[in-house]
């Protein structure tokens, strides 16, 4: 058998008595997985409201995702996690501290597959900062006008600048990055 990651579940090995104590959780959104697994136990757990989902993951991402310029795209990414709270913990947790994965992010950003020429510029993209920025830019539609504010917002939420710093110093060092990116010509 094959789990929907490609692992085949057959070659997997589980020793029921294992003398630690040790327990193995596998954890599928669905249940026959766990079945096929021969599992001791199966506990399915129910998908929570978005009210419910949301409530979460802010007390996991924290208040600034109230924002009217980042809430929608936060309640976007809040509804691919279909109300199960691992997956909520996970996303709310990389939110909260900036520091998601971006590893694999030019394969696809908002399910559009990206040339491999926006792939070759982002990889000789100067620091992570420019990076990071460029990688928010290409959530949003391609005609689409991007303010400095929308940036500036982002860049505080990630915690790519100091959130108690000057705002002046703050909009200087977008304006900076941005215009790296247009240097690079990547914007």
């Amino acid at each position: 058998m094959t789990c929907g990651l490609g692992w085949n579940l057959k070659k997997l090995e589980f020793h029921h008595n294992i003398e630690n104590g040790s327990k193995i959780i596998a954890i599928s959104r669905s249940l026959n997985v766990c079945s096929d697994m021969d599992a001791e136990h199966n506990l399915e757990m129910k998908k929570w409201s978005f009210a419910e989902s949301w409530d979460f993951f802010q007390s996991k991402a924290g208040q600034h995702f109230r924002s009217p310029l980042i809430r929608p795209r936060a309640e976007a990414i809040l509804k691919k996690c279909d109300g199960l709270a691992l997956a909520i913990i996970t996303v709310g947790r990389a939110m909260a501290t900036g520091k998601e994965q971006r590893s694999g992010k030019m394969q696809s950003i908002n399910g559009r597959n990206q040339p491999p020429a926006s792939e070759f510029g982002y990889d000789r993209l100067d620091d992570d900062e420019l990076k990071s920025g460029f990688l928010f830019c290409a959530t949003f539609p391609e005609d689409y006008s991007i303010s400095i504010n929308e940036i500036v917002d982002y860049y505080i939420v990630e915690g790519l600048v100091d959130r108690l710093g000057e705002f002046r110093a703050t909009l200087n060092m977008v304006h900076a990055l941005v215009g790296g990116l247009k240097t690079s010509c990547m914007l």
